[in-house]
């Protein structure tokens, strides 16, 4: 479970002539989000989603306010073990292109803790969901755009995160969608 309470994120705008203006881009959100429950995050470019998910998955602090995840009744504070339960995903979000698909989900295995054999059979699974067969062993940076937009899903999915995105789903069939293997 991930608990936002009344976060808040203050930026500071350089404006004319060297004043500076404090804008907030998320304004006192508080929302609790269960283990796989699915819930949309809608508004207008610059209305803060982003900057909400970044702080729900410690990506970024907030200025005020708290989240707390929690995984079964242990709270994770550590910002690696967050990273082992939480897939983030954004716009721009970068990968290794000179890796193939595969040889990414195999080295992030790897960094979440999973053993050889566990993270292969959930290769396997990612890809058959996600349709990624045809490409798995190609390098990232020869790949077509949403087949890119796959590999970077896969990557959120690796090591059964609860997946935080910030995209949008687009060319990936519902009966592929990720949800299917949390």
């Amino acid at each position: 479970m991930i608990t936002a309470d009344h976060l808040i994120k203050t930026f500071t705008r350089n404006e004319k002539r060297n004043k500076k203006r404090e804008i907030n881009a998320v304004d006192d959100i508080s929302l609790q989000v269960a283990a796989g429950e699915i819930v949309g995050i809608l508004g207008p470019n610059g209305a803060g989603k982003t900057t909400l998910l970044r702080m729900m998955s410690r990506l970024m602090k907030p200025t005020s306010g708290t989240v707390s995840i929690r995984i079964g009744q242990t709270e994770i504070s550590d910002a690696v073990e967050v990273k082992r339960h939480i897939g983030y995903l954004s716009n721009n979000t970068k990968l290794y292109g000179r890796l193939s698909a595969r040889e990414l989900l195999q080295m992030l295995g790897v960094l979440y803790g999973l053993s050889e054999g566990d993270t292969a059979k959930r290769i396997v699974k990612i890809s058959e969901i996600l349709s990624m067969d045809s490409f798995l062993d190609n390098r990232i940076e020869k790949l077509s755009t949403g087949q890119t937009q796959r590999a970077s899903i896969a990557r959120c999915l690796i090591q059964r995160s609860t997946s935080l995105t910030s995209r949008r789903w687009g060319l990936i069939s519902s009966a592929a969608r990720p949800s299917s293997i949390l």
